[in-house]
């Protein structure tokens, strides 16, 4: 317990420095898609005037039954509930799922993790990327870059690219280096992994969402670990740097168009779903724990998805890369916030049998 308390207080110095460090107002130009629509003005008579609301996008995906995109969809095929409130979608979009070339801009972004699995996985995860990239004779149908999570810090293969072929050489001439942080120190291990991959996940969502765009960001492997599900103890200050880190990476992913994925590896075992029990938004400093800042977590809230557990990582990442053929985006106006970092969870529904919808799962509303 002790050891955990030290953790919070360290983790919270450590993400204020990454993505917590951003305010969750909505950025200007291609980051805040908040600001598509013009501003609605709200008057209440008696009162002073002008409360300015927000325009929330969100990035829609819908699937049949079988995981096949679904194209063709209208406005008034989805309803929507902001809070378990009824919201009007104030305007709609449908990209991609039409003649060749019509497809949307969106950029694939492969992470190779060398410090969350061992030697053997982290090699089969940069196998299955280079395998990947050399499909269909090399030629990548979205921009891919490639990025390295090691224990110096994140690297980057260059500029984004269609040539799979040139890009797979370039991985190919890098090994898999042994990661420091062994497996013979626990808890620990663990906790220090978290602390670094958390810290990396903010900087690469940092240079991400300054990006115009959808953005796919796609994880040869599942991401670090769960933590004790223990609720620990901490200072009122530990606590509002937590929760001010998931306010803001929420929001960042949100605006900046950015869905993580992330596969299972190995066979199903009891923790396969654990992960699951903190999708919830959390909605007060007192209520945070680590795992609610697990990578399985963040990965469905920001309406990407965790694949089922196989040794497949190479079909893994062309069922998360066909995502980029097409979606759909709706905007709503979010009703003026009582208090900030108001949490508000979202349901986005198909009026027709058999579709499911994903999309971010709530949003940060700001008075």
């Amino acid at each position: 317990m002790r050891g955990l308390n030290c953790f919070l207080l360290a983790l919270a110095c450590c993400l204020c420095l990454g993505a917590g460090a951003q305010q969750s107002a909505a950025p200007s130009g291609s980051q805040g898609q908040s600001q598509v629509l013009p501003a609605v003005q709200t008057q209440v008579p008696g009162q002073e005037p002008a409360v300015q609301a927000r325009q929330i996008q969100l990035d829609v995906l819908v699937t049949d039954k079988s995981g096949k995109l679904v194209y063709g969809l209208k406005k008034n095929d989805f309803s929507l509930l902001d809070a378990n409130r009824p919201a009007e979608i104030a305007a709609f979009e449908a990209l991609g799922g039409g003649d060749v070339g019509a497809r949307p801009p969106a950029q694939i972004v492969l992470v190779i993790d060398t410090i969350n699995l061992n030697f053997r996985w982290a090699t089969l995860g940069r196998d299955a990327v280079i395998k990947f990239l050399r499909e269909n004779g090399g030629r990548l149908a979205n921009p891919v870059s490639v990025i390295w999570m090691r224990d110096t810090g994140v690297e980057t293969e260059g500029a984004p690219t269609t040539d799979g072929n040139a890009l797979a050489a370039q991985i190919e001439a890098k090994g898999v280096d042994l990661r420091l942080l062994t497996s013979n120190t626990g808890t620990w291990e663990a906790i220090r992994r978290f602390q670094v991959s958390m810290q990396q996940l903010g900087d690469i969502v940092d240079s991400l969402r300054k990006k115009s765009g959808r953005k796919l960001v796609i994880w040869a492997g599942p991401g670090w670990p769960l933590l004790s599900p223990l609720r620990v103890s901490a200072t009122q200050k530990e606590e509002q740097n937590l929760f001010r880190t998931i306010v803001d990476l929420n929001t960042q992913l949100r605006e900046g168009q950015i869905a993580l994925y992330g596969m299972l590896m190995g066979v199903t075992s009891t923790f396969t779903d654990t992960y699951q029990d903190y999708l919830k938004g959390v909605r007060k400093p007192s209520e945070v724990v680590p795992n609610d800042l697990n990578f399985k977590v963040l990965a469905v809230q920001s309406g990407g998805r965790i694949l089922e557990p196989s040794n497949q990582l190479e079909t893994g990442i062309e069922r998360c890369v066909q995502d980029a053929d097409g979606y759909y985006r709706i905007w709503f106006t979010a009703p003026p916030a009582t208090a900030p970092d108001e949490y508000r969870d979202l349901k986005l529904k198909v009026n027709k049998p058999g579709l499911t919808v994903r999309t971010n799962m709530g949003y940060y509303n700001q008075p």
